[in-house]
């Protein structure tokens, strides 16, 4: 409902008359601001942004009453639903959320925040489990691995001090801790049971977890060193 509220108001303040280019660009703008508003407004400086260019560009082209829908759409950004607020309050404030936030000191160094966090720790159960996870944390909802607002909030998320989150850098260290490390509870499981003791599956888990962390940790700072991003 709220999705069909924005896209309504955005064509109100955007119309052509008949144009469906603009209403079209101006619909995918405020899906923009959707998703910026589920995350928490992480990404609502650089929404504003483009916004106020969109907004200047139907004013220059004389198209529609949009004196003022500027300011009507980053009071939008500016004032989120309570629901939508609440959602990423919630999200942030629940257990996995705190288990993140809590391993983030130890993560950022490979590249990481307190979000790719989460998804390591439901990768546990399976790997496949990671793109469904940061779906939940993205407040996208059902993903795979051809969302596309997955990849988009991907794209757009930022660490706390602004810089981009997923970068080609961040990427390969994330590939190179999922290759190494031991993400499988049922394997897990199966050494125990066929071992007949916790001491090898434990073992298991600390060395394949250490080695994961240690090739990250190199892949990342090394890139840091070389110029990479």
């Amino acid at each position: 409902k709220l999705v069909d509220a924005d896209e309504r108001e955005i064509a109100r303040y955007t119309t052509d008359g008949g144009g469906s280019s603009v209403e079209s660009e101006a619909a995918e703008e405020m899906k923009d601001l959707h998703v910026a508003r589920f995350r928490g407004l992480e990404d609502a400086p650089g929404l504003r942004d483009r916004i106020r260019e969109r907004v200047n560009r139907y004013r220059s082209a004389g198209l529609g009453d949009t004196d003022d829908s500027e300011d009507h759409l980053l009071a939008s950004v500016a004032d989120p639903p309570p629901e939508l607020g609440e959602a990423a309050a919630q999200l942030r404030e629940s257990f996995a959320g705190k288990t993140g936030q809590l391993i983030e000191p130890a993560i950022r160094p490979l590249g990481f925040d307190w979000r790719l966090g989460v998804g390591i720790i439901g990768a546990f159960a399976a790997r496949e489990v990671f793109v469904s996870t940061l779906g939940i944390v993205f407040g996208i909802g059902e993903t795979d691995e051809e969302s596309t607002p997955l990849r988009q909030a991907l794209q757009d998320a930022k660490h706390g001090d602004g810089t981009p989150l997923m970068t080609p850098l961040t990427g390969a260290s994330l590939m190179v801790f999922f290759l190494l490390a031991c993400q499988c509870m049922s394997t897990i499981a199966v050494v125990r049971r066929e071992s007949g003791s916790w001491k090898w599956p434990l073992l298991m888990f600390a060395y394949m977890s250490t080695l994961a962390y240690l090739a990250s940790f190199a892949v990342y700072q090394g890139g840091r060193l070389l110029g990479f991003m």
